[in-house]
């Protein structure tokens, strides 16, 4: 442990050399525990009592950083082992926090037609809840929660409830020409990695 505290540190020294100045207050050591070996170093490290910060000494003096299970980083939730699914929970909240603001706008049968709404929340609220997904590694789980939410929103938008309608979903994306969500991420992925090899 005093071995890899001396390596944090170190990681900060390079950081400040180069320029970068990191914030302590925003970062975190994130930590996972298995079996009662590791559950003993865990309370040790807490005492028991939940996040205690660790002290990381470093040229410029002693910073105390917390230990925690999740860290929320550039609008993803990093995790040792649910990183994909709390990134796309907290995405996903995001998300309908930005429709919510649009509601009025989106859900009003006045003012706009249904292909100037569906821009508007694709622009709002759709780009928000893809942003920084591509990077994580999404499962059949993941697709599910992601167009869950997709489809509830799009519905609710169109006016066209599945169980009053009988509308599929495939027959809502082909007729109002948006990308389904799963398709436009591994689009994204697609992309990047041809500029890569360009």
């Amino acid at each position: 442990m005093h071995t890899a505290l001396a390596q944090m540190g170190t990681l900060f020294d390079t950081l400040e050399a180069y320029g970068l100045d990191a914030n302590p207050e925003k970062s975190g050591i994130l930590v996972e525990h298995r079996g009662e070996a590791g559950k003993r170093l865990f309370l040790s490290l807490t005492g028991g009592r939940g996040p205690r910060p660790l002290q990381v000494s470093t040229r410029k003096g002693v910073l105390s950083i917390p230990v925690v299970a999740t860290l929320n980083y550039l609008g993803t939730t990093l995790s040792w082992q649910h990183s994909t699914r709390l990134t796309c929970a907290l995405r996903l909240r995001e998300a309908s926090s930005r429709a919510n603001v649009i509601k009025r706008a989106t859900r009003s049968r006045r003012g706009m037609t249904t292909s100037q709404k569906i821009r508007l929340w694709e622009t709002c609220a759709l780009s928000c809840a893809l942003n920084g997904l591509p990077v994580f590694p999404f499962q059949e789980t993941h697709h599910a929660m992601l167009r869950g939410w997709f489809f509830r929103q799009l519905r609710a938008i169109t006016n066209l409830p599945d169980h009053l309608t009988k509308v599929s979903n495939a027959e809502l994306v082909r007729r109002f020409l948006v990308g389904d969500p799963v398709t436009r991420i591994k689009d994204r992925v697609r992309n990047k990695l041809d500029r890569l090899e360009a």
